[in-house]
């Protein structure tokens, strides 16, 4: 990707990433990382490159559910196949026959991108692709609008336990997979804004004891 301004991949893996840094990294051009050079020693440098991925879902992560990665994306969706439409096998030899067309084109949308301080617009339809991908990505934002499980609710307050215990019922109920409790509590602490609820270690529990929880938020099933 060194001295590339575009890295096309045309067919994207959907396996979840490991690891995001050098993602965040990359696009956001806040710092030098570390370049690896085949059988030369790693060095200190900047990437310019931009992705292009094309792929038959979302890019997801293992680790990092934070609004952080996926607002470093823009997700676009493709029209559906119009039913009386026929391939074209040679589609590449006209684009080749029209290609300064296309690099004008191009041109034209790089000339709008600076007149818009390198800021894109974002459509309505790209910004519901974009929540649509959080969702898939990140299960606990459906519990959390699942009313019938937990209500956001000022002045009540429910302990971490129970909470997390609430949500990996949500999923067995709704045949998903549950993230670790660990990263469940770390995402509901980077969201507190967001829901209106305040993480506290003073919650009492059932026995009476004070226990780390959330305030404003209540479990409504029994559990």
């Amino acid at each position: 990707m060194e001295y590339k301004l575009l890295m096309v991949d045309d067919d994207m893996k959907m396996k979840a990433l490991p690891q995001t840094n050098y993602i965040k990294s990359i696009v956001t051009l806040e710092d030098k990382i570390d370049l690896e050079r085949k059988s030369k020693q790693s060095v200190q440098g900047t990437l310019y490159v931009r992705f292009l991925c094309f792929g038959n879902g979302n890019l997801n992560s293992l680790y990092d559910h934070s609004y952080g990665f996926f607002r470093r994306q823009i997700v676009l969706t493709t029209k559906e196949k119009d039913k009386n439409r026929k391939d074209n096998p040679f589609l590449i030899e006209k684009l080749r026959a029209e290609k300064e067309g296309i690099f004008l084109w191009c041109l034209e949308g790089l000339k709008r991108l600076l007149k818009n301080n390198y800021e894109f617009t974002i459509s309505e339809k790209a910004n519901q692709n974009l929540y649509h991908a959080m969702e898939d990505g990140n299960n606990i934002i459906s519990f959390m609008k699942a009313d019938d499980f937990v209500k956001l609710e000022p002045a009540t307050m429910t302990t971490s336990k129970k909470l997390y215990s609430c949500y990996c019922h949500w999923c067995d109920e709704n045949v998903e997979k549950p993230i670790s409790a660990k990263s469940f509590i770390s995402y509901l602490k980077q969201s507190e804004k967001e829901y209106n609820i305040q993480y506290s270690t003073n919650i009492l529990s059932e026995t009476g004891k004070k226990a780390r929880g959330f305030k404003g938020i209540y479990i409504k099933i029994r559990m």
